[in-house]
């Protein structure tokens, strides 16, 4: 890693504060960061107060998708609980196959780039390869498995 991938990883250890949307436009502020062994996204959520509140989601099953395009953005968006022009401070990270997302809101464009380009590298790091999405993942997965019935 380079020196400004390092400092944007580092960062992201430290973690940050976003606010988590949830699909019926409810919001809560919690805290993001990246565990020490770079291969974890950990939020905390602030209105729980218990030690072991903390949810974990493994990098290697993760996607970030910039701005408001998942489908919990576009229900938000429909209902007028966001505007448009917040595109440039929110991202997505889908997990769980693609089949859920956290879609988070940054408070600035700068922290919202941080952790585009540093979860985009330590996807890449976790799956040993170039930076994918979940579907291409799979779609290579199912290609793989259908070559090995041959």
């Amino acid at each position: 890693m380079n020196d400004s991938m390092n400092t944007i990883v580092n960062k992201l250890q430290e973690g940050t504060s976003l606010i988590k949307f949830n699909p019926d436009g409810s919001r809560n502020e919690g805290f993001f960061y990246i565990c020490p062994k770079l291969n974890t996204l950990c939020y905390n959520p602030s209105t729980k107060r218990f030690q072991n509140s903390t949810i974990e989601y493994p990098l290697k099953d993760c996607e970030v998708r910039p701005g408001l395009r998942s489908d919990t953005w576009l229900k938000i968006l429909r209902s007028g609980k966001i505007r448009e022009q917040q595109d440039d401070l929110a991202f997505s990270i889908l997990h769980n196959r693609g089949r859920k997302s956290l879609d988070l809101l940054a408070n600035d464009t700068e922290t919202r780039h941080i952790w585009i380009k540093g979860l985009e590298k330590l996807i890449e790091d976790s799956i040993g390869k170039p930076y994918t999405t979940i579907t291409d993942r799979w779609l290579e997965g199912l290609f793989n498995e259908a070559d090995r019935d041959r």
